[in-house]
């Protein structure tokens, strides 16, 4: 998993790329973490993400729930076909709220 983080005091933006599963999660989750003790907005950039599993949904709707309680916002955006096929599966639309599109030609036949 490659993980990528830019930050400002206002927002951060940090971006997965690979599988985002249950070995890659911890650290993941710990990008995620400064992301949140260091900005006000986070945007979770999954464009690139080819695979996610439960761990991987759990650290996301983790993130959340800590960005809600801290008084932040996070944002996950540029879904994956993988990340959309998850969030779907598991019903966590509603919970996450963001909008999931998929431009033509994105989704495998």
């Amino acid at each position: 998993m490659d993980i990528q983080m830019q930050s400002t005091p206002e927002q951060a933006g940090v971006s997965f790329a690979g599988e985002l599963d249950i070995y890659g999660v911890a650290e993941a989750n710990e990008v995620l973490r400064r992301a949140l003790s260091e900005a006000q907005r986070i945007e979770v950039d999954l464009r690139d993400v080819e695979a996610i599993d439960g761990a991987g949904l759990q650290m996301l709707m983790a993130a959340k729930l800590e960005a809600v309680r801290l008084g932040r916002e996070l944002t996950l955006s540029r879904h994956s076909e993988a990340v959309i096929e998850a969030i779907e599966l598991a019903h966590l639309n509603a919970f996450f709220g963001d909008p999931m599109v998929l431009r033509a030609g994105e989704r495998k036949a």
